[in-house]
């Protein structure tokens, strides 16, 4: 039987078809690289190839354009075009590379990125340059079209720590909140043990757990409200013991500080700065306007009010029987 070639080309043999010996054309065919071992593909492995030229329909597979980049899963023994080779055969597509799965486990994801525009194995339109993480625990195997970016590592929450997330675009989060692009929030132990970030958010930074002790207080600067977005401008006192996340937008005036400790010869002077109603030593309610000044007597813990501006320690001037001072009322001037 005689075939016919055109020079160029190139051609496949197999086993199965060539058990025999058999003689090499007069043509100066190259084969020194001829003799070849088919590939095998093992279980959860797959093997990427790319069509050389245009390939028509067959039982077993579908048509292909020159170019064209697909992938088969293993396991199996890869066979190019095995209805097609008889004798000679042109050989229509070659292996770019042999692809091994990821192993996913628990409190890891892989990021993938789209080569171009594609549907993935879950039926997900994919445009290209997009960006998604798998976090299907066990073997995955990249398509041709996907591009491995990185291994994501999960966060770790205790009680006692917190992540600062940014969200990139408008998206549903994972806990089924809506996000839009630029708002910030914080994932917390209460809401998951271990958090992976999705390709839409940015982590921030880490926060960790304030803890107010018995006599400590400190001032919150644009306090969160009850909607969950910062109250720009306001103020906010915080008393011990309290244990509590700063969340975005949220800063401390001048930190966390001791409440000031009087003894029973010290007094405060203190100033109003902002309206308000206040509670006297003996109970009775007091109504306060900016630029009252009144004393606060030891003994006593003393943690002021974020109305309250100016703040004077006074102690008791020791006087014997023959001592005295002069005493001017500021107001009178007697």
């Amino acid at each position: 039987m005689k075939y016919e070639y055109e020079e160029g080309d190139i051609f496949i043999n197999l086993f199965h078809s060539f058990s025999s010996p058999f003689s090499l054309s007069l043509s100066p065919l190259d084969y020194s690289r001829a003799i070849k071992r088919l590939p095998t593909i093992k279980a959860d492995h797959g093997i990427h190839l790319s069509a050389l030229v245009d390939m028509e329909e067959t039982d077993t597979a579908p048509a292909r354009k020159a170019g064209d980049e697909w992938q088969l899963r293993g396991p199996l023994t890869y066979i190019p075009k095995p209805e097609e080779c008889i004798i000679f055969l042109l050989y229509p597509q070659q292996v770019v590379k042999m692809v091994s799965p990821i192993i996913i486990t628990p409190g890891h994801a892989v990021r993938l990125r789209a080569r171009q525009a594609f549907t993935d194995a879950k039926g997900i339109y994919r445009c290209t340059g997009e960006e998604w993480l798998v976090r299907d625990i066990g073997a995955y195997l990249p398509d041709v079209y996907e591009e491995v970016v990185e291994e994501v590592d999960a966060y770790t929450l205790t009680p006692n720590n917190a992540l600062h997330i940014r969200a990139n675009c408008n998206f549903t989060d994972q806990f089924g909140r809506g996000r839009r692009i630029g708002e910030e929030w914080l994932v917390k132990y209460d809401d998951t043990e271990s958090y992976i970030p999705d390709v839409t958010e940015e982590v921030v930074n880490e926060v960790q757990l304030t803890v107010l002790s018995h006599h400590q207080y400190c001032v919150v600067v644009n306090p969160l409200g009850d909607d969950g977005r910062p109250r720009l401008g306001c103020r906010e006192l915080r008393k011990g013991p309290k244990t509590f996340f700063l969340h975005p937008g949220e800063k401390f005036e001048r930190g966390i500080q001791d409440a000031i400790i009087l003894e029973s010869d010290e007094a405060l002077l203190v100033t109003a700065q902002e309206e308000f109603d206040d509670v006297t030593e003996d109970g009775s309610k007091v109504h306060r306007t900016p630029g009252d000044r009144w004393m606060i007597h030891g003994p006593t813990d003393y943690i002021p009010r974020t109305e309250i501006g100016n703040i004077q320690r006074r102690k008791a001037t020791p006087l014997n029987e023959n001592e005295g001072i002069y005493v001017r009322n500021v107001q009178s001037g007697q």
